[in-house]
């Protein structure tokens, strides 16, 4: 797995591209470690895009979650604070 990471870590090549470099950055990486995971593991494509996929999506979902909390959390203390009767 180590090899396919490094090997997919070339796609930081084109961040030098202006504006949408990031962008291409991140669709090459996934492309390459999809097609590494699935040579690696002699694997489907589908099984090797939800190995690479999943742990994204899930560390997406709790910064999502953390923030939400966060937030509830700096709403509930503001609001409680600001109503004086």
């Amino acid at each position: 797995m180590f090899r396919v990471v490094a090997y997919a870590s070339t796609a930081s090549v084109a961040q030098i591209i202006p504006f949408i470099g990031g962008l291409i950055t991140l669709i090459w990486w996934i492309f390459l470690s999809v097609k590494g995971v699935q040579r690696m593991h002699r694997t489907t494509s589908g099984r090797a895009a939800a190995a690479v996929l999943l742990p994204l999506v899930a560390v997406c979902a709790c910064i999502f979650i953390a923030m939400i909390v966060v937030f509830g959390v700096l709403f509930a203390v503001g609001h409680r604070s600001g109503s004086t009767l």
